[in-house]
Formats: structure tokens, sequence, C-alpha cells
């Protein structure tokens, strides 16, 4: 069961670590709500609790670490669709409010996720040799 929660990971939240925009408000029709940051959230637990056979055994507070910076990656990587500005020249966007990026997110689960498994990507079902057959 995760310990995070919507809170933990929206930064308007209680120690918050990315904006997201929440419909909810007046005048926002785009975001997620808290019940879809939440789904994030579950999956962060049960991806942490695959990754890692200890987990069960961990803090409470090193849980929600995890999970609330694991979210935000999954968030920021899979869903977050909020731009306040885009440059072709130098293929960069801009997310909403201060938060953290792709790239400090990652760190942040790579530091907290002793299996090391969570925040890489890797694509094994491709084949990369070098002959061609």
């Amino acid at each position: 069961m995760a310990t995070a929660t919507a809170d933990d990971v929206r930064l308007d939240g209680n120690g918050g670590v990315i904006a997201v925009a929440d419909p909810s408000e007046p005048g926002v029709d785009y975001g997620l709500t808290d019940a879809d940051i939440e789904g994030y959230i579950d999956d962060a637990a049960f991806e942490a609790a695959q990754a890692n056979s200890d987990y069960s055994e961990w803090s409470t507070e090193r849980k929600r670490q995890l999970e609330k910076y694991y979210a935000a990656f999954l968030i920021r990587s899979l869903a977050d669709k909020p731009i306040s500005s885009t440059s072709r020249e130098t293929a960069s966007v801009t997310y909403e409010g201060d938060s953290l990026t792709i790239d400090q997110l990652r760190r942040k689960v790579d530091d907290r996720d002793p299996s090391g498994q969570l925040a890489t990507m890797r694509d094994t079902d491709r084949y990369t040799g070098s002959t061609n057959r």
C-alpha cells in the first residue's frame, strides 16, 4: 500500500516536488486530479516493491520519499502536458511552475532506490548486435 499522497507530489502541497495543474480549480481545464496522481503513486509503490525485495521492511518515511519522487518522475515523463513556452531553435520545453526536471527527478529516484531499476530506461527487447545476417 502506498504511503505517499497527492500533496507529497503536487508542488503546492506539503513538500511537493512538481507543479501539476489541478482541473478542479476554477478556470483550469487540464492537468491531473488528486485521484490521477494517487494512481501514479500506487504504480510507483507497486514497482518499488517489485524492484526491492525488502521494501516491506522499509520505514514509512523511506517508502514515502521514493514513492513521491518516482510518481513525480512517472508523471513528468508520461503524462505532464502543461507547457508555458516552447522553442524549436533550442529544442527546449518549459513546464508550468518551478519544479524539478526529468533528469533531476531521475537523480532523486536513483538516490532513494537501492535496486537502481526504477528510473532507468532500458530497451532489452531489441537486438543490438553488429553482425547483419
